[in-house]
């Protein structure tokens, strides 16, 4: 993790999960939420901290650039 320059969050997933994206925002690097299905998708607040909310792959990818 230390030498990764980000990371993709790519829900649903895990409470490890989310808790790799909180320190990888620590450390001042950059943390993608990638919600392939925005429909089951329950807003959390939380994922402000990180650099972006995607909601498509197209999007993450220019988003990456």
């Amino acid at each position: 993790m230390t030498a990764c320059d980000a990371c993709v969050l790519v829900l649903p997933c895990g409470r490890s999960a989310h808790t790799e994206a909180g320190w990888f925002a620590g450390q001042g690097k950059k943390v993608f939420v990638l919600i392939p299905d925005k429909d089951s998708f329950e807003p959390e607040l939380m994922y402000k901290l990180f650099t972006k909310v995607c909601i498509s792959l197209e999007g993450l990818i220019e988003a990456l650039k």
